[in-house]
């Protein structure tokens, strides 16, 4: 007998507040990226469900969020919005504050607003830590 394997769907695990914070957020977007493995994949779900959006996994960044956060800041070429969960709780992603502060903050989720920007050569070596330590 062939044993039935089931998939549970994924579910997004925010508070209501940071979940419509998002679900707005994703509303505007032209290309929506994220990780699928965060918060049990539901935010995946949830990009998907937009309409007409272009949506991607960026998983091959890494979890570093403050690395990522950088990446897009001085490679990106166009504004982009980063919403970041749990920023309130977590006062060590604040150092990219010295960047970019939030635009907006719904009870523990951050939205930042970025533009391209170019790295200060006096950071280079606190970027190169923010890319290499362990996380």
């Amino acid at each position: 007998m062939a044993e039935t394997l089931t998939a549970e769907r994924p579910q997004l695990l925010l508070p209501d507040a940071e979940a419509a914070f998002l679900r707005d957020g994703l509303s505007r977007a032209e290309v929506i990226g994220g990780d699928p493995r965060i918060r049990g994949g539901g935010f995946m779900l949830m990009a998907a469900a937009q309409p007409q959006r272009a949506v991607g996994p960026v998983s091959s960044w890494g979890r570093s969020r403050a690395a990522c956060f950088l990446t897009v800041l001085f490679r990106g070429e166009r504004p982009v919005t980063v919403f970041w969960d749990d920023d309130a709780d977590r006062p060590a992603y604040r150092e990219v504050e010295r960047y970019a502060r939030p635009a907006a903050m719904v009870g523990r989720m951050a939205r930042f607003d970025l533009t391209p920007t170019a790295l200060h050569p006096g950071d280079l070596t606190w970027v190169m830590d923010v890319f290499t330590r362990a996380h």
